[in-house]
């Protein structure tokens, strides 16, 4: 086509956005989002004294995985019913892994930060301080809090979207459910 041809402009753009948008869709994952059945997808963290910590540590165990962060209202607001959850099931092949999306410049100051809100609040399950970007990426989470329920065998058994009272009898007996459960 000549490019004076008063139609070359709009050819040539839209020639440009098919093949951006076609490389954008490529570089994104195209993996389906996480859901009840499907096995967890890998996730990494640092603890808040700086070691790093595999999902896959806790496999053998029913884990509660929830993404949240120290500015979000509702995250605040369920971590108290996480807390009483914990010490309920204590004795029990269960934990609490609470995966802080929290951003700053300075990795060593968030996780500060992030240490004297779980201090405040008297948590003792386990809190990591995750990337945002691998976080969202691998989960797919739609906003914060998010939370999986994950059993023995690293399989998605909930997905709950937003705040909940997590020793209430629907979630407790949930969990309680799947501690019975044999290990597959």
């Amino acid at each position: 086509m000549n490019p004076n041809h008063p139609w070359f402009p709009y050819l040539a753009t839209g020639v440009a956005v098919l093949l951006l948008g076609t490389s954008a869709w490529l570089v994104m994952d195209p993996s389906p989002a996480p859901h009840p059945g499907s096995p967890a997808p890998e996730l990494q963290g640092v603890d808040l004294e700086g070691r790093e910590v595999n999902l896959e540590d806790f496999r053998g165990r029913v884990v509660l995985l929830n993404v949240w962060a120290t500015w979000c209202p509702p995250c605040v607001e369920e971590m108290p019913s996480m807390q009483r959850l914990q010490d309920a099931l204590q004795d029990q092949p269960f934990d609490i892994v609470a995966v802080s999306i929290d951003q700053g410049a300075d990795r060593e100051a968030v996780r500060r930060h992030i240490r004297d809100f779980v201090d405040e609040l008297g948590l003792t399950f386990t809190v990591l301080h995750g990337s945002p970007t691998e976080v969202r990426q691998r989960y797919q989470v739609a906003g914060i809090p998010e939370t999986f329920l994950i059993d023995q065998d690293g399989v998605i058994q909930d997905r709950v979207l937003g705040a909940a009272e997590w020793d209430a009898p629907r979630y407790r007996e949930r969990v309680e459910a799947l501690l019975a459960r044999e290990e597959t």
